[in-house]
């Protein structure tokens, strides 16, 4: 993954799933595609498959925005609310992904520099379009 764009996902920034009334809130992650904007401005668009994420940049626009797709691990803590993590060779990120409070809580470790910290709201959260 580019350096840039995992900085992007993870250090820089540093609806609601929209179900039908009375169904319940996802137990996985795996199908969905979130739209998340943190701080920075900086905007994604992830799309989570059964063992694959791939994240798109968004804000702010580029000609050739950088997209990139990875393996992550993801856990239910409780429907709406999962833990998602994934490696590369620059970083190690965690995200905490709450849909009721429409928000994602980031962290990433990266060797000789520490770790990082923010926050971003979901902005769009329902099904993958073919996975991607």
């Amino acid at each position: 993954m580019s350096a840039g764009l995992v900085a992007g996902v993870a250090m820089l920034a540093v609806g609601c799933f929209a179900a039908e009334p009375g169904s319940a809130p996802p137990a996985s992650i795996a199908g969905m595609r979130l739209v998340y904007r943190f701080d920075s401005g900086r905007t994604y668009r992830a799309d989570y498959a059964d063992e694959t994420v791939h994240f798109q940049l968004l804000e702010p626009p580029q000609p050739d925005p950088p997209s990139e797709t990875l393996a992550y691990t993801a856990r239910t803590l409780r429907d709406g609310l999962f833990l998602v993590v994934w490696q590369d060779p620059a970083f190690h990120t965690t995200f905490v992904v709450d849909l009721a409070r429409r928000e994602i809580h980031a962290s990433a470790l990266r060797e000789g520099v520490g770790s990082f910290f923010a926050t971003a709201e979901i902005l769009e959260a329902g099904d993958s379009v073919d996975g991607r």
